[in-house]
Parts: structure tokens; sequence; C-alpha cells
């Protein structure tokens, strides 16, 4: 018999195998049959500050210094912001998506917010697209563009330089994933994932944008990514100001007042203090699904240590300012807004405001133009001459002062200045507290409305009474009542809303306990401080930890000696010494989280001043602190948009007419 021959089937074996029964057919004459390659891509995803309506996107080819050239699909988002673009053939290189115009719904607060069509789009920069793909388009891809283009000019590959900007983005706002694989989420199970910290971080800057440029906000993200196109947030891209809502960028927009939003820090500046994550507006999409700000605060804080990395290189130095016209003490420094009016057009200054000069009470006020570095006194006087009052900053541009004494007895009468105007509203259009009040804490709360806490009476009487400013019906009401009665305290606004209160002075001398006022509640929580102490600062960490620190003990010992105040568990631990007892000291939260403490007294007026490290949990020591110009006991100070701190005013002789500007 004659033998079968296999070969031809085992070919025909092994040729089906290699190719799988779907690639290959056996009536193929090339003998390949392989799937050819594919021909075109599809690229799709959302653009988002709040979802993008009819945003134009493009993908474009990138060259290898970072450039877009011809676009190589185009399309628009729909009302969710969703794009999809076919791309045929598929690009071998780098590429951008780019995403301008349209208009989106603010999660702060449900206002319409247009997407500006020219100036900086919101984009996203990939080294390669190889199959079908998925790229989300926010704020945070942008500031990865921005930052990897500066790395691409300065010669690093385009591949290296996406990796490295990518980390440093995910770092700074806290999260471990990419923002282009990410859609923001506002839902409570959302909390604390890297989707519910984009959602927060999207609505900060929002939020900020819009106190920021209330007449035209959406500009922002594009500023600020001019602004880290050099790696670092400091207002500048290599030294060159940025505009933005027709003035400059200030020097902070990338830290301090970011910040500012998301956890309600006032410290940083008075410009912006509307927290997103605890405002309770109830557009907010976080408050509409039902998330708290006791929710969001751990990751917000956390965020916010991030930020404080990215701040400016330390310059940490001191330079005599501009003399004001009158010496004065007991005063105010209130930050302004910037004024874009057709009749008027003004930096964001500082109001110093009031104060008694030669023994006796001021009703005039000066301002200070950080951009010119002058100083000029308002044509516009006060109704009423006053010294240790309060002046607080309202959500609508006003400056409610309140309280006070006129050299002789405690104040009831309130001033609201309007910078737009320069003016001080006639007394017959100012609110009057119930009780007359001076050395009173006012502390501006998360929905508007402004908290004067305690001080003295015409009889000088220890006041436990506390009294709440709305300034939609410019009226006062009841507020709760603290434990002690007290004057020279010091306050602070917690990040879920409440106003915590601090040492002070009452009958027996100084003050140990602490006061955490909740609106709604009749009465206020006493905390046991350890140690009492009047005259002292208490400054809010980015950690969401208090910082008191100084003032007097019972007796009048200048205390060195500080506490740190921790929220969740409401309780007080040592915190490090000061180099320097002092007491009726400024201090100063700066960009990168540590605080500045100038000045004060202790057996006589003082010029040191203290750098408080919050990384180490310590202080500097002195030969790495500035030293002011001249002693300060009883001044004022501001944190302005420029990065610097005002510091100005004070009790010698009468009073001082002196200034200082330091630069962190």
């Amino acid at each position: 018999m004659a033998k079968l021959n296999l070969r031809p089937l085992q070919a025909l074996l092994l040729f089906a195998l290699a190719c799988g029964a779907a690639a290959c057919s056996s009536g193929s004459s090339s003998g390949g049959g392989n799937t050819p390659p594919a021909t075109s891509l599809t690229v799709s995803g959302q653009v988002t500050q709040g979802p993008i309506n009819g945003a134009t996107v493009g993908v474009y080819a990138v060259n290898a210094s970072g450039q877009s050239g011809s676009p190589l699909g185009t399309t628009t988002t729909n009302s969710s912001g969703a794009y999809s673009v076919n791309l045929s053939p598929i690009p071998s290189g780098p590429v951008r998506i780019e995403a301008s115009g349209g208009s989106f719904v603010s999660e702060s607060n449900g206002a319409s917010v247009v997407n500006p069509e020219s100036g900086v789009p919101l984009s996203a920069l990939l080294p390669s697209l190889t199959s079908s793909t998925t790229v989300n388009v926010n704020a945070l891809t942008t500031f990865i563009d921005s930052e990897a283009v500066g790395m691409i000019e300065k010669g690093t590959a385009i591949a290296t330089a996406v990796t490295n900007a990518t980390t440093a983005i995910e770092k700074l706002y806290g999260l471990k994933s990419s923002p282009m694989t990410l859609t923001p989420s506002y839902l409570a199970s959302a909390v604390g994932t890297d989707a519910g910290n984009l959602g927060l971080i999207l609505g900060a800057i929002i939020n900020e944008d819009q106190a920021l440029c209330p007449d035209s906000p959406g500009a922002l993200v594009g500023a600020l990514a001019q602004d880290l196109h050099d790696g670092v947030f400091d207002g500048t891209d290599d030294g060159s100001s940025i505009v933005y809502c027709n003035r400059t960028l200030p020097v902070i927009a990338g830290t301090s007042q970011f910040i500012d939003s998301l956890l309600n820090i006032p410290q940083f500046t008075t410009g912006v203090t509307s927290a997103f994550i605890s405002n309770g507006n109830p557009k907010n999409a976080l408050v509409q699904n039902g998330v708290t700000a006791e929710d969001t605060c751990v990751t917000a804080a956390g965020i916010a240590n991030g930020m404080s990395v990215a701040a400016p290189p330390s310059v940490n130095k001191d330079v005599a300012g501009p003399d004001l016209a009158t010496g004065r003490y007991f005063s105010n420094a209130v930050l302004l807004p910037a004024v874009n009016t057709p009749s008027l057009s003004l930096p964001s200054e500082v109001m110093i405001d009031g104060g008694g000069s030669q023994g006796s009470a001021l009703a005039t006020a000066e301002l200070y133009n950080p951009e010119a570095n002058t100083f000029t006194t308002l044509k516009s006087t006060m109704n009423q001459a006053r010294q240790m009052q309060t002046s607080t900053l309202l959500r609508n541009g006003m400056v409610l002062i309140a309280g006070g004494s006129d050299g002789k007895s405690a104040l009831a009468s309130t001033e609201l200045y309007d910078p737009a105007t320069q003016t001080f509203a006639p007394a017959s259009q100012t609110a009057t507290m119930a009780t007359a009040r001076w050395l009173a804490t006012a502390t501006l709360m998360t929905d508007g409305q402004v908290l004067i806490a305690g001080g003295s009476d015409q009889n000088n009487d220890y006041l436990a009474s506390t009294e709440i400013y709305n300034p939609t019906t410019n009226s006062f009401s009841p507020g709760p009542t603290m434990n002690t009665g007290r004057d020279f305290a010091s306050a602070v606004l917690a990040p879920d809303g409440g106003v915590i209160i601090f040492g002070g002075s009452d009958a027996a001398g100084s003050v140990q306990t602490a006061e955490v006022c909740e609106l709604g509640q009749p009465t206020c929580t006493a905390v046991q401080m350890l140690e009492a102490r009047t005259q002292l600062t208490a400054t809010l960490l980015p950690n969401r930890n208090v910082l008191v620190a100084g003032g007097y003990a019972t007796g009048g010992a200048a205390l060195a000696s500080t506490e740190i105040y921790n929220e969740d568990t409401q309780t007080f631990t040592a915190g490090p010494s000061m180099n320097v007892a002092r007491g009726f000291t400024l201090a100063s939260l700066l960009p990168n989280g540590n605080v500045a403490i100038f000045a004060g007294a202790n057996t006589a007026n003082i010029t040191s001043c203290e750098i408080y490290l919050a990384a180490t949990n310590t202080f500097a020591p002195p030969n790495q602190t500035p030293t002011l110009t001249a002693d300060r006991c009883c001044g004022v100070s501001a944190f302005m948009p420029n990065g610097k701190v005002l510091i100005a005013a004070g009790e010698d002789n009468g009073g001082q007419n002196t200034s200082d500007v330091y630069t962190p």
C-alpha cells in the first residue's frame, strides 16, 4: 500500500493555526491575509470647567518645540461637554487637543460663564495617539500642557516633559491619577476620590475667577496656565506680568487666592472670601448633592498643603515703605478689591481707617497703592471718629466698620465704605448695633454675614454677647452668647463655617478659654486653652489647625509660647516657642503655608519678627527672620495680591506714620 503523503495537510494545519480562521483565507493568493492596520481612530472625552456646551474642539499635530500646527480634526461639544473627533490618517507624533468658546454653568453658584474664544484655550498635550483614546480636557490638563511646553523650550523631550508636568500637577493638587483620565464628580460618594478632588479643584478655580473678575469671569484658567509656564505660580511668566481681567494677574492667584476659595482662609487675602466647599449656596453642586463642608475639609486641606509647596521662592526681605499722612494706632487695615469702572480704575489697595492719634480718635482713612507704593488720604471721612473698631470687607465689596471708641465711650454706630465711589455712606444709611462695643472681634462668615463678638461696653464691662450683621438687610440681629465676656481676643473662621474666638481679657485678667460659635446655636462652646493669654494672634493654617501665638499672661508678662488648636478634636497641644516673648503682634499667613509674626511689645516695643515653619512645626532662628525698620506695637498689616505684606502705623509717642513692606 502506498504511503499517504501528510506534508500538504501539515502545512495547511500550521498555516491555519498561525493565521486564525477569521484572519486568513485559503484562497488568498498572497499567502498573508493579515488584517490591515487601522487607518483612523477616534478621540473623545469631556471638556470641563463646568461641562462646557458649544466649545470648539480641535486636534492638532505638535512639532518638536511643543507648538501646534494645522488642525487634524474639529468638532463641537454637546450640553454635557462631551466631544468626539475621528482622525484619519492616524497622526504619528504628538498632538494637542484644544477647546475654546462655549459656556458652562458655575459649579460654585449656578451662574452662566462664557469660556473665552481668545487667549489661552483649555488644552491637553499627548506625546502620541496609538488607538481609540479618551482624553478629558480641563483646567489641570491645561496647566500640564503649559508647564510641559516650558520644559520643552528648555530642551526636555516632549514625552518626558508631559510625564514630569503631569506628576507635578498631580502632586500639587493631591491627585493619584492623570487629570486627562478624570471626570469631576460632586456626589457624596466621590468625596476623597480623585474625581471628587477634581470637582473641588475646578469649583474653587471658578469661584476664585468669579470673585476676582465678577463682570467677565472665564479667563482665569488661561492666565494661570501662562503663570505656570515657567514652573511656578508667582503671577509672572519668567518675570513678565500677565494680563487678566484688564489688570495684572495677582502674584498670589495661583496659590493663596485659590486656597482661600477652597478653604475660606481670609488671612491669605480678603479679596476672595467665598469658599466653594462651604459657602452654602443652594446652587452649589456639592450642596445640591448633600455634601457638607465637613465631608470635604480633609481633602481640601490636603490640596492646600500641596499648593503651599508651589509658592514662589523665598525672598524674606523687609524694606521701608512710604509714610502715612497721619500717625495712628489701634486702627485697621482692609485689602480692598480692584476697581474697574468707566470713571475709576484702581488696583487692589489697602485702606487704613480710623485709629488713635495723639490721644484723639480719627475719622480719616488712608489708601496704600501697592503699584505706586504710596499713601493717599481719602477725601471722604467717616461719620464718626473711632479707634479700636472692627473693619470687615463684605462679599459685595463694601467695608463694614463697626463700633470702637470715640476716645470717651464705646460706640454702637457703624460705617459703610464703598471702594467704587471712595465714599462713606451717610449715617442715615448705616445700621446700629444693639450694644455699643469696642475691642471686639469681627469675622466674615461663609454665608456673607459678619459675626461681631465680645468687646467692652460704655461702662468698660466685658461683653459675652455677639451680633450678626446681614449685608442684604443692612441690619444686626443677636448671635450666640459666649461663656465668658472678653475683649482683646482673636478670632478665625473655621473651614466648617464656625467662628473660633481665642483668649482675651476679662475682669480676672487674661482668659484661658476659646469659644466655638456657630450660627443657629444659642450659646458658644467653651474649650480650655493651655495658657491664659490676651492681645494674642490666631492664624488658621492650610491644614485646618490654628496657630495661637504670644500675647500677655495675667499680670502683664509677655509670652513666647504658642499652642496649636485642632478643630477636629477641639483640643490644644503645645506649639514651639518663639525666639522672643511678645504681645500686640501682627500675624500673616504666607503663600508657602508659613506664618510671619511681626514686631509687637514685651517690656518695650520691638522690631524683630518670627517665621513659623509649618512643615517642621518650628520657628526659624533669629538670623533667618526679618527685622522691621521701626518697632511696632498696635499697628496694622495686610497681605497683598503682589505677594507682599504691608506693616504700618503703631503706638509710639502718640502714633507712628511709618510703614514696612515685607516680601516673603
